[in-house]
């Protein structure tokens, strides 16, 4: 039972850290793309409005699925969505993309983040 304990805690404490890792990162990496603290705002705020609409979803399918099916594929889908997330800052600071295209892109990337952590919790 302990096991079992420390693994939905240590599970749900990973996904937290996913989610709240990007705070203290995102102001200079927004500076650092050129990009003002209005699109900031909306990169944070729709991954997170993405993140509510989920929740209820990713609930209903683990009844029906089962919880260890459903945490696995939002791990999965995290790892897939921050890849992506980290890929788009990167070309975006290599200056391969810029402007709106860019801004456009993030939101997407955080969008499908704040998609999938809502499985794992």
């Amino acid at each position: 039972m302990l096991r079992i304990r420390f693994g939905i805690f240590f599970s749900v404490f990973v996904a937290m850290v996913g989610l709240m890792i990007i705070a203290p990162v995102m102001p200079p990496l927004i500076r650092g793309l050129g990009l003002s603290e209005t699109h900031s705002g909306l990169i944070i705020s729709l991954g997170s409005i993405a993140m509510a609409a989920m929740a209820p979803v990713w609930g209903n399918w683990s009844d029906v699925k089962g919880r260890k099916p459903v945490i696995l594929i939002g791990f999965l889908g995290m790892l897939a969505s921050y890849v992506l997330f980290t890929a788009t800052m990167y070309v975006g600071l290599a200056g391969l993309v810029s402007g709106g295209f860019l801004v456009v892109m993030l939101i997407v990337a955080r969008g499908l983040v704040g998609m999938f952590i809502p499985a794992v919790p």
